[in-house]
């Protein structure tokens, strides 16, 4: 019969089918169930080229937008397309109409690769900064690193390697997990805090400070951890304790 006849004519073209599957992810339901529309049809003799043309489109259409999405395979080519577009960087031009948008998030501590915390801490600032740039702005969204301080020294030690190594090593990496996050920095504004070109300016403003009186000496009551050697902020002392590495913290001026 004619039904039969479609069915075999199907099976001859599975390669081709199954290189539909392949590419479009057609759930099978789909599929067996186009299969069978499209050789009932035939047996009726309702069937022509135009109308196997627009079945096969329309069975394709509805299995490509019903593919399973698929972050490693989607994200990493879009951000790949925004970063050669430069999407996200800020223009210095002065002829530049649009308004101007500051957009700034804490810099994060170099301390290993990022982990949920991040993610929810940045993905905010993300936020704010693609909105200010779909409403037309001129975004400046920097990105950086809180790379000076002694629990990278602390950890280092532990570690037996150079400060200098282990902190820049991490910065690469959450470079490049902030990456395939996509977030929407503008990655020719990346600073770290432990560059001289960085903390020459700091130093430079501390100087200012305290030629004008506002930076002095002046004896307090602190918190003060044994094995770190440093002084901790009432927040880092968790139950009379420091938050880094647990030695019991000590009253001293």
């Amino acid at each position: 019969s004619l039904y039969v006849g479609n069915v075999i004519l199907l099976v001859l073209n599975l390669p081709m089918v199954g290189m539909w599957i392949k590419l479009l992810e057609i759930p099978r339901p789909l599929l067996y169930g186009g299969i069978l529309v499209f050789a009932t049809l035939g047996a009726y003799g309702l069937r022509n080229s135009w109308f196997d043309l627009a079945l096969l489109y329309i069975v394709g259409l509805i299995g490509f937008l019903m593919r399973r999405y698929d972050a490693s395979e989607i994200e990493p080519k879009w951000v790949e397309r925004w970063e050669a577009e430069a999407l996200y960087r800020a223009s210095e031009d002065p002829a530049d109409p649009r308004p101007r948008f500051y957009a700034l998030d804490m810099f994060s501590y170099p301390s290993g690769d990022r982990h949920m915390g991040h993610a929810a801490a940045y993905s905010g600032g993300d936020a704010v900064a693609r909105f200010a740039a779909m409403r037309g702005h001129n975004v400046l969204h920097p990105v950086g690193w809180d790379a000076f301080g002694l629990p990278a020294e602390n950890a280092a030690i532990k570690r037996g390697i150079h400060p200098k190594e282990w902190t820049y090593a991490n910065i690469d990496q959450q470079a490049r997990s902030f990456r395939r996050m996509g977030m929407s920095f503008d990655w020719t504004r990346r600073l770290n805090t432990s560059d001289p070109e960085y903390y020459r300016w700091t130093q430079w403003l501390f100087l200012r400070l305290f030629e004008r009186g506002l930076a002095y000496r002046k004896n307090a009551p602190v918190n003060w951890c044994p094995k770190d050697q440093t002084v901790l902020a009432n927040e880092q002392v968790i139950n009379g304790a420091c938050e880094r590495c647990g030695t019991p913290a000590v009253r001293r001026d």
